[in-house]
């Protein structure tokens, strides 16, 4: 009888491990990026991307809100020490 229990809660849990190592490695689709197809090309920026965007409403206020959350936010300094 124990016997029996040990090998079932063995199969148990070797069989779905083996099934998730039997699947091939997950590989995203190729995409292309959307053809702006209606825009004018007067009207659309060829800027490089700023990841500091609230500076471009030059307001002091939102300045020191986020430097604040910049600052206080502890995964986000963390994650930077230990990437530099």
């Amino acid at each position: 009888m124990i016997a029996r229990f040990v090998r079932v809660m063995v199969l148990g849990s070797v069989l779905p491990l083996a099934a998730c190592a039997a699947q091939k490695p997950y590989r995203a689709p190729e995409t292309r990026p959307a053809a702006l197809v209606n825009a004018d090309p007067a009207l659309v920026a060829q800027q490089p991307y700023d990841a500091r965007w609230w500076r471009q409403f030059e307001d002091p206020i939102l300045d020191q809100l986020e430097t604040a959350a910049l600052q206080s936010n502890l995964d986000l300094r963390f994650s930077i020490h230990f990437c530099y």
